[in-house]
């Protein structure tokens, strides 16, 4: 099934968790911890039980985590 889509001239992909935890290099109760502190992008519901991210939203707070130089700019490094 692709899950690609343009908007507004963009590609526009919904990421589950594994390729979440992949691309911000944090694992799955990192990731919800910080969701509940409203540190990380919210998910959005597919069903009662799937939830997905927006491409451009995990894009986007890597982006911030980089040019801020977070702690997890350092991972991302690292893993680069």
């Amino acid at each position: 099934m692709n899950r690609e889509f343009g908007i507004e001239d963009n590609t526009f992909r919904l990421l589950r968790l594994p390729e979440v935890k992949m691309t911000v290099g944090l694992g799955r109760s990192s990731i919800y911890r910080m969701v509940g502190e409203g540190n990380f992008p919210r998910p959005v519901h597919l069903s009662l039980r799937a939830v997905a991210w927006s491409s451009k939203d995990i894009d986007r707070w890597v982006r911030d985590r980089v040019q801020n130089g977070s702690p997890a700019a350092c991972i991302m490094v690292m893993k680069s």
